[in-house]
């Protein structure tokens, strides 16, 4: 324990958050004018380079601090990419099995920040990204509320988009296809006579 009552392994967390942060801030331009979108940018970045050197913690860290700053930028497009970065680091060696349900969870954030700014497109988006993890049931909400949308006058120049996730999904709810040639002979049959 520390002087004043903190244990010394939270220190070093928020230490290195400090520094990770200021790292962020310090070794990476900003893309957009906007503060927020920038700083949850630059907060991927930081998690794309420590998984390039293969430094778990470092990318776990920096893609906690980009959840916040996507989180407090309140856009639909922050969140996806958020999303986005969390499915990265969970299909890397030795990261937690829990990312999976994170991911989710911030693309289900995306989603209805899409829907809430009439965004068809971020709606759309994040639908997909429901179906590359394998999340249909999501991924059919999000659809419903495209068609919604749709239907709503919103956006119909994206009702093609809309059609070919509708396809998608059915495509992947099918069950594939048997041939003759897999079913096989059926196995001869016996008669058993019970007196």
């Amino acid at each position: 324990m520390m002087a004043n009552g903190v244990p010394a392994r939270r220190f070093g967390q928020v230490l290195a958050r400090g520094m990770l942060l200021a790292f962020a801030l310090s070794g990476c331009e900003a893309r957009s004018s906007d503060r927020d979108a920038a700083s949850w940018d630059q907060y991927i970045q930081v998690m794309d380079d420590a998984l390039t050197r293969g430094d778990l913690n470092a990318a776990e860290m920096a893609r906690q601090e980009a959840v916040l700053a996507a989180r407090a930028s309140r856009r639909w497009d922050a969140m996806t990419a958020v999303g986005d970065a969390s499915a990265r680091l969970m299909r890397s060696p030795g990261a937690s099995p829990a990312l999976g349900a994170e991911a989710r969870r911030i693309y289900r954030w995306a989603l209805f920040r899409a829907r809430q700014q009439g965004s068809l497109e971020g709606v759309v988006r994040v639908s997909e990204a429901f179906i590359e993890l394998d999340d249909r049931e999501a991924a059919r909400d999000g659809l419903a509320m495209a068609t919604a949308m749709l239907t709503g006058g919103e956006a119909h120049d994206d009702a093609d988009r809309v059609k070919a996730l509708s396809d998608r999904l059915d495509d992947q709810a099918r069950p594939p296809e048997e041939s003759i040639a897999d079913i096989g002979t059926p196995p001869a049959a016996t008669t058993t006579w019970i007196r």
